[in-house]
Formats: C-alpha cells, structure tokens, sequence
C-alpha cells in the first residue's frame, strides 16, 4: 500500500492499524504537532465526498492500494470554511431579493440543507458553533426579520476572516477600546443607581462582545506561532488570567440578570475594570512585535 501526503510519500509503519479510518486518525495525531489537519483523501485514485467519509473510513486496508491524503492548516481550513458560509449567505440574500422582485416565496431552505451537509458546516459547528447556529437560522429564515439576520451574519463572517487574517492588528484594535470600556465599568454602580439601565446594558454588551473577540483571537494567534503560555499577566499566567475574567464576566452577567446591583457595581469597578488595563498593557506586548 502507497500512502501520500500532500502528494509526496508518507513513511508510515502499520501497528494496529486494520481500516482507513484507524489509519486516518494516527496520521491526524501526527499532523496536530505541525498545526495540521487531514482536510480530504483519495482512495485508489477516487475522491472520497464528504457525504461518503464513514463509509470509506470503514474500509479494510487490505483493499486498499493507494492513499492519497490531503493535509492543511487549521487556519486554511477556518478560512475556507468561513468563505463558504459567506457565499451561501449571499446566495440567500440574492434569493430573496429575487423572489420579492417577481412576487414569489424565497425558497432559502434548499441553500440551508446544502451548506449543513457540506464540509463548511461541520468545521464551523465545532469551531465556531456560534457563526453556525446563526448562519443555519437565518439560511431556514427562522428568525422575526430574515433579512436582517442575513445581514448580521454576513456581517459577522465578514470580522471572522477579518481577524483570520489580521490578528495582530485586531488585537491592537482591542487593546485601544480595553480603557474605554474600563472607564465605563467604573461609572457601572452609579448607573444602575440612577436608573440608567440602557446605558449600563450597553456597557456589559460591549464588555461582551470585547471578551468574547479576545477569546476568538487566541487560537488564531497559537496558529501564528505565539506561545501564548511564554506570558504573563501580572502573577498570572496567561491563560489562567483569561480564565479568570470569564468567571468574573459570568458572576457579572448572573448579577445583573437577577437585578443584584451592589454585586454588578463591585465586579465591574473592582475585579473587570482593573484587569482589563491590566490585561491591555500585558497584550501591548504582543501586538509590539
């Protein structure tokens, strides 16, 4: 049996290895030490189609001449995965600006069913099960306004590939709005005190929504060789920092859910304020070089 990767040979030494996909899944551990996933393969000659995977995973490799894998990087592979939901969203725009020109039903399902059996769809449900879930919505249209949704999302993609690609550059935008929304923390207690709830909602959404790209930029910054582990965040290190403002924004979120405002106002001026300047000078480190 001929195994390649990438067109080029593969030495590989059978254990106990007996089918296809047993074979695949040591090749996936090997390839994880480089950043690398096996994104498709040939058996004798023949493409195997996603729909048809497990079947061909199955497949004793005493059939088996040859092999032909396929590797790429997780972020070629969030790439892809990313262009393609953006191209089914746009076909859904485009769907339902024709149909209301010639007065007829969008039919946007048909789109939603190809792209959920697709490739795209089964990275992003375990990447970005966020971009997914509301990507699958808004393609079945389940939502008040389909049009509007499609546009979130498009919109939504649009900064995934953005931080895909520019990460370092995203990461400086982070840090320039970290003391802005610190400042905003600090002012959180008297807000809730004087009955500004609208402002202060909008204080904790954008805490939200900054945390939450921070979060999303880690794994892209590991892909681009940052050793997020060489860093330290006061006495932290730097993951376990992170893990720590999460708790802290959860204990928030459960606060003002449940109208605790002396709770709200402590957490935002003592533990999420203060760390989110300290958080913004540990990561100047990074964007520097």
């Amino acid at each position: 049996m001929i195994v390649t990767l990438n067109g080029r040979p593969f030495d590989l030494t059978l254990e106990h290895e007996r089918t296809v996909g047993e074979l695949l899944d040591g090749m996936e551990q090997w390839l994880e030490k480089s950043r690398f996933r096996v994104s498709g393969f040939k058996l004798n000659g023949r493409k195997i189609p996603v729909e048809k995977v497990d079947e061909a995973c199955s497949t004793d490799l005493g059939e088996i001449e040859t092999i032909e894998v396929t590797a790429s990087s997780w972020g070629d592979l969030f790439g892809q995965a990313l262009l393609e939901c953006s191209r089914n969203i746009d076909k859904a725009v485009i769907e339902r600006r024709d149909a209301q020109n010639m007065g007829r039903q969008a039919d946007t399902i048909r789109i939603a069913e190809a792209f959920e059996n697709g490739a795209a769809a089964a990275f992003l449900s375990v990447n970005a099960n966020d971009v997914y879930e509301s990507a699958i919505k808004a393609l079945r249209g389940i939502s008040i306004d389909p049009d509007i949704a499609l546009t979130a999302v498009r919109a939504d993609v649009a900064e995934r590939i953005t931080e895909l690609e520019m990460p370092f550059q995203e990461l400086a935008k982070a840090c320039t709005i970290m003391p802005g929304i610190a400042e905003r923390l600090e002012a959180l207690p008297l807000e809730l005190q004087t009955g500004k709830d609208a402002i202060a909602a909008g204080t904790l959404q954008n805490l939200a929504s900054l945390i939450g790209k921070l979060l999303r930029l880690l794994p892209i910054l590991t892909e681009a060789g940052v050793d997020l582990d060489s860093y330290k965040i006061a006495e932290y290190d730097f993951r376990d920092f992170f893990e720590e403002l999460k708790t802290a924004l959860k204990e928030l979120t459960a606060g003002y859910e449940n109208s605790d405002a002396i709770l709200v106002g402590d957490l935002a001026e003592y533990e999420l304020a203060p760390r989110l300047r300290t958080l913004a000078a540990a990561l100047a480190e990074i964007t520097d070089k």
